[in-house]
């Protein structure tokens, strides 16, 4: 599973977002998202969110660490987490994301590089490269 996307503004995240819930979301949950700090993470979570029918509007993780949200007519959550205040897979471990990892919600995880000892097979990861111009060019693949 393989996929690549350019956009030329984080407006059009939303696009790519629509592409992912109707195609490789549907089969896998977990997404690892790598990317400089700017370069449209959570911007991309908060479409996914959208897209995929979301009852909030959504925000950063970065203070609360895991986020989660509801979706209309669906059982499953979207659980939002942003690690880069973690310094330890031990630390991950405490706050309990083996079962975020393990059920069958929604997860994605804004600096995930402390859980690369736990990478699931069904998961995906989603890398966002900033271009000079401003574009940005989006890879995923499965882990």
């Amino acid at each position: 599973m393989q996929a690549d996307y350019t956009v030329n503004n984080l407006a059009e995240l939303a696009a790519v977002a629509q592409e992912l819930v109707a195609g490789p979301l549907q089969t896998y949950r977990k997404v690892f998202l790598d990317a400089p700090m700017g370069a449209g993470k959570t911007t991309l979570v908060h479409y996914l969110l959208q897209a995929l029918g979301g009852q909030e509007e959504g925000s950063s993780p970065s203070y609360s660490l895991i986020n989660e949200y509801g979706l209309q007519n669906s059982p499953l959550l979207v659980r939002h987490a942003d690690l880069y205040r973690l310094d330890s897979l031990e630390e991950a471990l405490e706050i309990g994301i083996e079962d975020y990892l393990e059920d069958e919600h929604y997860f994605f995880v804004e600096w995930p590089e402390i859980l690369l000892p736990l990478l699931a097979e069904n998961a995906l990861h989603l890398r966002i490269l900033v271009q000079e111009e401003g574009t940005r060019q989006i890879f995923l693949e499965k882990m």
